[in-house]
């Protein structure tokens, strides 16, 4: 080997199959080829190790669950030995199995209440298992119950957890798994999380209030046009372009002011049940504000005083129903107008509560309320409540019962344990998606509702809409012609939409001039208080310059619904009302009707059906007359 020189050997060495498993060190020592007298020389000499591994294999796998702060969970180990050598032998090499790092390792897995207790083989020491032995083929499980810290703050804990080959030094790794530790929302406790007091009837600065304070509460409610403006932004924003006739700003000035007054004079002076439910809510998930010399809603004895900021607080959530629009929509139209699914209602108010520990429950019937849910019951359709309206040391915890059943508003199927009842129920949150959803029949019938909430808004309502190639005026039954906007709406131009507020029942004429050739379609909506509603289409042809006339029925009763007919306003020749299938001709089941309807007295096309009438009918019948 000359000077500077470098020489590689490789040797390969076989483990024996009985050798011991851990690090064994190896010696390789540089001899010269010439000895000395002693008959040998060397010149250096390295050290280095063999990793002897078991040929055994281990699959392993970690399970936790969910638990609230202060709470137990699950935790379970599960290894299986996929290998063909048995693994462990009950001394200080035995493998063992035990919690990696945490994401946040300042919020531990928490503290084993069962410690020693489940593992099929070896024990628990705290989260470690060791001293077991298991043979090829074979699956062992260890079940722990581990209770979380109660300052740990909710969300997703990640933990790794890690199988080794005992306590010698570089020992081998099996395997490893991560779990997730879901820390949820504590529960809410009733006796800690409601408020003492009794929701409070709000008042105007300007008016005195009585009940429970001194000094009393004066309310501040929201300007007028802060109001307004909320409102139609929530209008526009909320119902998709065309589920109803386009809108006028002036009709839609006129339904805000009408409820600006409803909202100060009603909402407000009817108690804060929807402030205190959410204060309430906001308080539970994040602890009560440092201004407040109170630990949790329960110590507060009344929201005046040194406890000013509760009231604050309540204000401004009483204040949100109408900053968002989706709230007030739900509240105040959808609970009043449409038909509700308490089935799938409850269901989602059940997991809401899963989710966060409450829910939010807007209630509605004769009147409106809101209470906050904790607690359910799925077989019996109960929820278990906590009510504003009672005072917390009066009150059982409400038991608010839901058919579970689809229902109609005027079928009175939800009822307190106290005997109070409402028409229905539906999860009434700023956060929830989908505030049109909630009823039966979906977007097809928010138009209607929507025209139903104008209508009781305005004195009632009436929206005739135009399709191309059409101009339209209309006249109502006392004589007063309809409204044209100022300008477009939603691109329909103002020559094809007539509307009209303060709107009577009756018969509306409305005259159609050509613009062009082709066929044309007419919507009209609308409600009359105390009346009926219609929410009719009708189409047909037009040459340009030719004018046709139609007559739109809103009905004078209650529940009745109204139609468009083609020609005029004459009942004995008006006969395109008794087309139930709108062939454009008369059919035998129409003349059965129209005889039904006038030997019982009902109306058809929502008019009564008259002796000429069924002489009409029979005679376009059986001459083939289009009607």
């Amino acid at each position: 080997m000359s000077p500077g020189e470098t020489k590689v050997a490789t040797i390969d060495l076989t483990v024996g199959e009985d050798a011991v498993s851990g690090n064994h060190p190896v010696l390789a020592t540089a001899y010269a080829q010439i000895l000395d007298v002693a008959g040998y020389a060397h010149y250096d000499n390295a050290t280095t190790t063999i990793s002897v591994q078991q040929p055994g294999d281990l699959a392993l796998e970690a399970q936790a669950g969910t638990a609230a702060p202060g709470e137990t969970y699950a935790l379970t180990y599960r290894i299986e030995n996929t290998g063909s050598t048995t693994i462990g032998d009950g001394d200080d090499s035995s493998p063992t199995i035990a919690p990696g790092p945490l994401d946040d390792p300042e919020r531990p897995l928490g503290v084993v209440t069962n410690e020693g207790a489940g593992p099929d083989d070896g024990f628990i020491d705290g989260f470690t298992w060791s001293n077991w032995t298991i043979d090829p083929g074979e699956a062992l499980e260890a079940n722990l119950q581990v209770e979380l810290p109660n300052d740990t703050d909710p969300g997703e804990y990640d933990f790794t957890i890690v199988a080794n080959q005992g306590t010698i030094e570089g020992a081998r790794e099996y395997d490893r798994a991560s779990g997730t530790v879901t820390v949820t929302e504590p529960a809410f406790e009733f006796t800690s999380d409601a408020f003492p007091f009794y929701n409070w009837e709000g008042k105007e600065p300007s008016l005195s209030s009585g009940g429970d304070f001194d000094p009393d509460h004066e309310h501040i409610g929201l300007d007028e046009s802060v109001f307004i403006d909320e409102f139609v932004t929530g209008i526009n924003n909320l119902i998709p372009d065309r589920l109803t006739p386009p809108l006028p700003d002036s009709v839609l000035g006129e339904w805000a002011k009408s409820e600006y007054e409803n909202f100060t004079d009603g909402t407000f002076r009817s108690g804060h049940c929807f402030g205190m439910v959410f204060a309430a809510e906001q308080y539970y998930r994040s602890g009560v504000p440092d201004s407040v010399p109170a630990s949790s809603a329960s110590e507060i004895p009344q929201p005046t005083g040194e406890y000013d900021t509760v009231e604050t607080d309540i204000d401004e959530y009483q204040n949100n129903q109408a900053k968002d629009f989706s709230i007030w929509w739900l509240g105040n139209y959808a609970m009043k107008y449409g038909s509700i699914d308490l089935e799938s209602e409850f269901s989602t108010i059940c997991d809401k509560i899963d989710e966060s520990g409450v829910a939010p429950v807007g209630l509605g019937g004769d009147g409106l309320h809101q209470v906050l849910a904790y607690e359910y019951d799925t077989s019996a359709k109960e929820l278990t409540v906590y009510d504003p309206n009672e005072r917390l040391n009066q009150q059982p915890p409400g038991l608010l019962n839901l058919s579970g059943e689809t229902i109609e508003f005027e079928s009175s199927r939800i009822v307190y344990s106290s005997g109070a009842s409402y028409d229905t129920a539906v999860y009434l949150d700023e956060a929830r998606p989908d505030p049109l959803g909630i009823l039966i029949g979906g977007l097809e019938v928010v138009g209607e509702v929507v025209v139903e909430a104008i209508s009781e808004a305005v004195d009632g309502f009436v929206s005739i809409v135009a399709n191309s190639p059409v101009q339209i005026d209309a006249t109502a039954p006392d004589g007063t012609q309809l409204n044209h906007p100022t300008e477009s709406i939603d691109g329909t131009p103002p020559e094809e939409i007539v509307y009209l507020t303060d709107a009577p029942a009756g018969k509306y004429e409305i005259t159609i001039e050509g613009t062009g050739s082709g066929d044309y379609a007419i919507e009209t909506q609308g409600a009359v208080p105390n009346g009926g509603q219609i929410n009719a289409k009708r189409s047909g042809t037009i040459s340009e310059g030719e004018t046709q006339t139609l007559t739109a029925t809103v009905p004078d009763k209650e529940g009745d619904s109204g139609d468009i007919n083609q020609g005029n306003t004459d009942d004995e020749l008006n006969l395109a009302r008794f087309d139930q299938n709108e062939t454009g001709y008369l059919e035998t089941q129409d003349v059965v009707n129209a005889i039904v309807a006038y030997n019982s007295g009902d109306q058809i096309g929502g008019a009564d059906v008259s002796a000429q009438d069924v002489v009409n009918v029979i005679v376009a019948f059986n001459t083939g007359q289009s009607v």
